[in-house]
């Protein structure tokens, strides 16, 4: 059973991170992508052990969209799954899905994220040498569906690629809503804004603070940032970005490791916005659901927990349990871009 496979999954990657191998795993992985950082390698392994493998997976599995009597998948079933490599294991949820949907998983890694996704592959098959999983370099034209993790231009390709039933996602970005600047636990927003390098689309990148409340907001950030540990790749981003805006004029406010601007979509770049009312949000929030991925605050997720999705807390807001199990009754074009 395949829920049993990922429990027993969970219980392996138990203090990853603390044996030789898993070590050794780890500086493979930060070598091959120098975006990724041991501790936080760690950080998303955890964030994956307990959100997916804990004891709430038996329960979303029982509630998620049943296949119809007679379609459960036969083993020659294959779905494609097209990885990103921007954080890592981002392609986890995707393979997990394809398995409990009952499906035979053909995975083209990202090569900036391959060593994790595999090494968590053989875990799964030391567990069971059958576990129905294939790494490819291309996806054949014959699988049942494809999920893809991509940019505008790949996804395009993808749509004309492919005629089966595709999930397709593209770049998004969350946001974080402060009721009060003055009483804001700022390590908790900071883990939001910081961790992987605000490089997840789970990354919190424009924050809404109360009228006058950018200056406690910069001064609480900057505070936090002072004790922590930027992936160098993402502190000479943060310089450029300075360089660029002094140049130019344009005004900010120094962090120290990113800026504080009035608006933005580049790394190392934090939008802040002061709103009067909560309304305001509110109306701004329903008028760009297509463009961000979570809400942090304002009865959203929890301030701190943005980089741990729980299984319910599905990408670009597509249920990928039920894409898969109507993806057999589809069998015709169907895209689904969000």
């Amino acid at each position: 059973m395949m829920i049993n496979l990922f429990e027993k999954l969970g219980e392996r990657l138990v203090g990853f991170g603390q044996d030789a191998r898993s070590l050794g795993v780890i500086e493979e992985a930060c070598r091959a992508n120098p975006w990724f950082m041991p501790h936080e390698v760690i950080y998303a392994v955890d964030a994956i052990r307990t959100q997916y493998l804990g004891n709430s997976l038996k329960i979303w599995a029982a509630n998620t969209t049943p296949p119809k009597d007679g379609e459960q998948a036969p083993p020659w079933e294959t779905v494609g799954v097209v990885m990103a490599g921007n954080i890592p294991l981002v392609g986890f949820y995707d393979l997990m899905c394809v398995l409990l949907a009952g499906y035979r998983c053909v995975v083209k890694p990202s090569s900036k994220d391959s060593i994790l996704m595999r090494y968590v592959v053989d875990l799964l098959r030391e567990i069971d040498p059958a576990v129905p999983v294939e790494f490819v370099t291309e996806l054949s034209s014959t699988c049942l569906a494809v999920i893809a993790t991509g940019g505008e231009t790949a996804n395009k390709h993808f749509k004309t690629a492919f005629s089966c039933p595709t999930l397709l996602r593209g770049s998004r970005y969350s946001i974080a809503v402060v009721g009060d600047a003055d009483g804001m636990d700022f390590s908790r927003l900071a883990d939001d804004i910081f961790t992987y390098s605000g490089l997840g689309c789970r990354s919190v990148s424009m924050v809404f603070v109360p009228k006058g409340g950018a200056d406690a907001l910069a001064i609480g950030l900057r505070n936090e940032a002072s004790r922590r540990d930027f992936n160098p790749k993402y502190s000479a981003n943060y310089h450029q970005r300075k360089a660029f805006r002094d140049v130019c004029g344009l005004p900010y406010m120094d962090l120290g490791c990113a800026l504080l601007v009035s608006e933005s979509y580049a790394l190392s770049e934090i939008a802040v916005t002061e709103y009067d009312d909560l309304k305001e949000v509110d109306a701004w929030v329903a008028g760009h659901t297509m463009e961000f991925q979570c809400v942090v605050g304002r009865g959203g997720v929890p301030f701190g927990m943005a980089q741990h999705p729980t299984l319910s807390d599905y990408a670009d807001g597509v249920d990928v349990m039920d894409f898969l199990h109507r993806a057999r009754a589809c069998r015709a074009p169907l895209a689904i871009m969000k």
